[in-house]
């Protein structure tokens, strides 16, 4: 078990955190996790415990065993955001993947003095990690993407000639181009407004569905839309 391979070194929290992480995994997910675990030999904790970094060494230098990484579609993700009550407070947890493997627990307030008291759960919101684990080409996501949207809706759009942005605020697949400014969706689905002159990338719909819903009722207009945003950036 878990708690026992790892008690001389992850703290009591720490392994409790991890293994919640474990428990929503499938059993491929939870071997290459649990393997990733059994490899950490040096955790560095900063900033009073409130930041843990998970490290695999050899040799002076970090390894990253491709055995047990993870197939995730981000370079860096938090897969987990738990929240605890003791009899005082609250503290929060998150918990961050880089590159496939785990890497990090970033609380919001120092954990030590908190998990000294008696706590308990309130709410756990884990990413399923087991639908996240398919790694597509470009071409592979537009297509899951546009497949299922109406072909009196792919009329309006311009999705023949959809290519990928890269910004700071991650991947972009262009579906509408209007003098320079654009719509576009991320691999999940979300839909965003993408404006050239003022860097903004404004999230207007959670969904694909919610998109194509309001679209089709007509309760969003995509020329109104950019028209209405421009005259607020330009006034």
């Amino acid at each position: 078990m878990l708690y026992k391979i790892f008690r001389h070194r992850l703290k009591h929290y720490e392994l409790e955190i991890l293994n919640y992480l474990l428990e929503s995994c499938n059993i491929n997910n939870k071997k290459k996790l649990q393997d990733q675990i059994n490899a950490i030999n040096l955790i560095q904790r900063l900033d009073e415990n409130q930041d843990v970094c998970f490290y695999r060494m050899k040799s002076g230098r970090p390894t990253f065993n491709k055995s047990y990484q993870l197939d995730l579609q981000s370079n860096d993700i938090k897969v987990a955001t738990i929240r605890f009550e003791n009899t005082t407070d609250l503290l929060t947890v998150g918990v961050w993947i880089t590159d496939g493997y785990l890497f990090n627990l970033r609380f919001n307030t120092p954990p030590k003095t908190f998990f000294k008291s008696e706590y308990h759960v309130v709410e756990k919101k884990i990413i399923d990690l087991n639908n996240l684990g398919i790694i597509e080409n470009d071409e592979e996501i537009m297509e899951r993407l546009f497949k299922d949207i109406p072909d009196r809706i792919k009329s309006v759009l311009e999705l023949e000639s959809s290519y990928k942005v890269s910004l700071n605020e991650g991947d972009f697949f262009l579906i509408f181009n209007d003098e320079g400014d654009y719509l576009g969706m991320d691999r999940r689905g979300s839909v965003f407004g993408i404006f050239h002159d003022s860097d903004e990338v404004d999230k207007l719909f959670e969904s694909k569905e919610d998109f194509l819903k309001a679209l089709d009722s007509n309760e969003f207009n995509i020329y109104n839309y950019f028209k209405k945003k421009r005259s607020n950036t330009f006034k």
